[in-house]
């Protein structure tokens, strides 16, 4: 049998103090441990926070992006529509006004308008233009067909009509 050895209070004491001895930790060790993992927590949240605040400003502009693309987008369709049925309001495929001749001494200018309509119709051999400056008094000017189906005409106009006409 074994037996069983009583311990004298003194010995437990020692056995105490040379475990202290092994591990010794103080409450100024416990408390600067704790100090030190709270300030660790608190700047992870800082960080956290910053990620947080920089993600939601990086979605922020993309969905200005976004917004800015589709307002983009609608307003191209409606230019697209807007000039889609004016072209189809325009009974002419084509038209130029150009400047042929110029004279400064007399202040005259011989301007050159052509037209190409969308639909030719047979016995179509005349055609009038109207030219007026700064939305002045309109004037008629006769246009005579081409081979090419194009109505032509040329129009000299003195120092009254010198500004720019449409």
């Amino acid at each position: 049998m074994e037996e069983k050895r009583l311990e004298h209070p003194e010995e437990r004491q020692d056995e105490k103090q040379e475990k202290k001895k092994q591990y010794p930790v103080t409450r100024r060790d416990f408390y600067g441990c704790v100090i030190i993992l709270l300030i660790a927590v608190f700047l992870q949240g800082m960080q956290t926070r910053a990620l947080i605040r920089r993600e939601a400003q990086n979605m922020n502009n993309r969905c200005q992006n976004i917004e800015s693309q589709m307002w983009n987008s609608i307003s191209n369709i409606q230019d697209g529509i807007a000039s889609s049925l004016a072209e189809a309001d325009n009974p002419l495929q084509e038209s130029s006004v150009e400047i042929v001749a110029a004279n400064l001494k007399e202040k005259k200018v011989t301007l050159r308008m052509t037209a190409m309509p969308k639909e030719w119709k047979t016995g179509d051999t005349s055609l009038q233009f109207y030219l007026s400056c700064d939305g002045g008094e309109k004037i008629a000017v006769d246009a005579a067909a081409g081979a090419d189906h194009s109505f032509t005409a040329e129009k000299e106009t003195s120092s009254a009509a010198a500004s720019p006409c449409s």
